[in-house]
């Protein structure tokens, strides 16, 4: 369109100049130099010419311009149009994306809390087994340290019930060795007083029947220890056997 403008520009001064030439004449002054002489009339009508036909060219002009103006506004409408478009596909896809991850996110994290419950779940049921183990672990070995604890408080028990059996047989030879050596003691001085000659005859009689008292009463003793020991020694063989 410039192009056009342009040329039609230089035709229509081209035209006019030609026009004002035409309508002319030509004059030489006093030095020689050549002068166009033209009526003020026809000068007038050139210049009206040329500016009717200048202003059909800058209507033509402006109105050329201004359908380019519309064809960019029409364009620049496409394209904001087309932008808008543009924007509402990012916003959708975006939308959709967000959407789409949303539901990811919420898959992923109920995935995790189901992970989690089943695990829960499994500890408990191995927390539950090996409660029971231990549970089922105390109860043997409580029943294994009761029986041997049990074996070695019988033993214990066997052992002192033999110790205070034999301290009881000790003790009671003891008394038994003291009571002869008592016994021979005093025998040996009711002898010296029956063999003493100045001794009165009563007290030689009652002397010999102390004597014969004291060693009845000694095998007595003897008798009675004997049977005591013989009892301790059953006491102590039952007792050996409720204890075990």
């Amino acid at each position: 369109h410039k192009a056009r403008e342009e040329e039609t520009k230089e035709d229509m001064l081209l035209e006019f100049l030609k026009a004002v030439r035409e309508v002319s004449t030509e004059e030489q002054d006093a030095s020689g130099n050549a002068t166009l002489v033209l009526g003020k009339t026809r000068f007038h009508e050139a210049v009206d010419i040329l500016a009717c036909r200048l202003r059909s060219w800058g209507e033509l002009r402006t109105q050329l311009l201004l359908q380019d103006v519309e064809c960019q506004n029409a364009n620049l409408l496409h394209l904001l149009y087309l932008q808008e478009r543009n924007m509402q596909y990012k916003d959708a896809v975006r939308e959709r994306e967000q959407q789409s991850m949303d539901r990811r996110i919420d898959v992923a994290v109920k995935d995790e809390c189901y992970k989690l419950l089943f695990r829960i779940d499994n500890l408990k049921r191995q927390l539950k087994t090996c409660k029971e183990e231990q549970e089922v672990m105390e109860v043997t070995m409580r029943e294994r340290l009761k029986v041997e604890f049990e074996d070695l408080v019988k033993d214990l028990g066997t052992q002192l019930t033999m110790v205070r059996s034999q301290f009881k047989e000790y003790r009671e030879s003891l008394q038994q060795d003291m009571k002869s050596n008592l016994g021979e003691i005093r025998a040996e001085a009711l002898r010296k007083i029956i063999k003493t000659e100045n001794a009165p005859i009563e007290l030689k009689r009652m002397t010999l029947k102390m004597a014969h008292t004291e060693d009845t009463i000694e095998d007595l003793t003897i008798e009675n220890s004997e049977l005591k020991r013989a009892l301790l020694k059953v006491r102590t063989m039952n007792t050996v056997k409720d204890l075990s």
